[in-house]
């Protein structure tokens, strides 16, 4: 597996990073660390998490422990890669609401210092590191100055419980503005932001990836196969694509048509679908990792056998023009503002 570093001062990481939004779901706790052990051996050192990944309550699902009793992503995550040590590289997030609070404000953002300070030990604890590689601002939050925020990363780097910082879900405005304004004080500035990026919604091209070269940072889109569209027309047809799995709307019959479009583009250039996705995506000049929440040893073998492709101008051409449309579709940009990976399988979010 091709590693790159990540942005200007981040650590070099595998270009298929695991995400994990529904560990302790799909897969289940017990089979976890045999998953992620499957994944290290592929090569896929670059572990996504957060701290509100897991064990919250719009993760209960009929069968399983409420989301009081369920381990946490990133306790299981912290079992799984205990004595792989330096082979690891993991990230993980803060600033999304917890528990109850959820269903009140599901996409506020909370990033007072006294906030992050208490996440970060407790996120080190979960995960039983001595260190968290790379700390996401997991959304922005309108009410605490971004000076209050950016000092408290910078604190924790200082102090070494954080290797570097990034921020997931930022426009290219308010990137622009953190990052200026850490520099103004000469504190550590974001080396990476996380957006919702594949080849059927393009938009963060418009302005956020220029914001990313200008400023030198790294970027990891998630939702590489835009909730199951670039997974295969299969797939897209199910009762549960789309956003259906969370409340929204599945797929149209146009939608499906398109999905059947790019995996016959996809399989003229011999792949399979959700191979194609990721080998697009990874073939974009600002792209540095896809976070992948492949719930199975095949979907992720799908990822990496994706990320070792290679496509020409015209490969790229060709699947391109298998989306002509697709991204005028509204309810693919739903639920954008929402940080979890997807796969065609898992009950994962986007």
């Amino acid at each position: 597996m091709q590693s790159v570093g990540l942005g200007v001062g981040g650590p070099q990481v595998s270009r298929i990073a695991l995400g994990t939004a529904t560990f302790g779901v799909s897969p289940l706790v017990e089979h976890a660390a045999d998953y992620v052990r499957f994944a290290v051996d592929l090569g896929v050192t670059h572990i996504d998490t957060a701290n509100s990944y897991g064990s919250q309550p719009d993760y209960d699902r009929p069968g399983l422990p409420s989301w009081r009793e369920r381990d946490s992503a990133e306790e299981i995550i912290g079992n799984a890669v205990r004595g792989l040590g330096e082979r690891i590289t993991v990230a993980t997030k803060v600033g999304e609401l917890l528990g109850d609070a959820r269903s009140s404000q599901p996409w506020q953002g909370r990033l007072d210092p006294a906030h992050i300070m208490e996440q970060a030990h407790s996120s080190l604890r979960r995960l039983s590191r001595d260190r968290i590689d790379v700390y996401y601002a997991h959304l922005p939050d309108p009410t605490t100055p971004i000076l209050e925020t950016i000092a408290a990363f910078d604190s924790l780097i200082r102090s070494g419980d954080v290797g570097c910082w990034g921020v997931a879900n930022y426009s290219a405005t308010e990137l622009e503005d953190l990052s200026a304004a850490a520099l103004t004080e000469g504190l550590h500035p974001p080396v990476v932001t996380q957006v919702h990026y594949n080849a059927a919604n393009r938009d963060v091209e418009a302005d956020l990836v220029p914001t990313v070269r200008r400023r030198g940072m790294g970027l990891v889109a998630y939702s590489p196969l835009a909730m199951g569209l670039l997974s295969g027309e299969a797939s897209a047809a199910r009762a549960w694509s789309g956003s259906a799995r969370w409340g929204g709307e599945r797929f149209s019959p146009a939608e499906v048509a398109v999905a059947g479009r790019f995996e016959t583009a996809a399989q003229s250039l011999g792949l399979s679908a959700a191979q194609a996705a990721i080998a697009w995506l990874l073939h974009q000049r600002d792209v540095s990792a896809a976070a992948v929440g492949a719930t199975s040893p095949a979907h992720l073998q799908d990822a990496v056998d994706g990320a070792a492709a290679t496509l020409t101008p015209a490969g790229l051409k060709t699947l391109e023009r298998a989306l002509i449309g697709a991204t005028s579709v509204a309810h693919l940009d739903t639920v954008q503002n929402c940080n979890q990976t997807d796969e065609t399988d898992s009950l994962e979010r986007i």
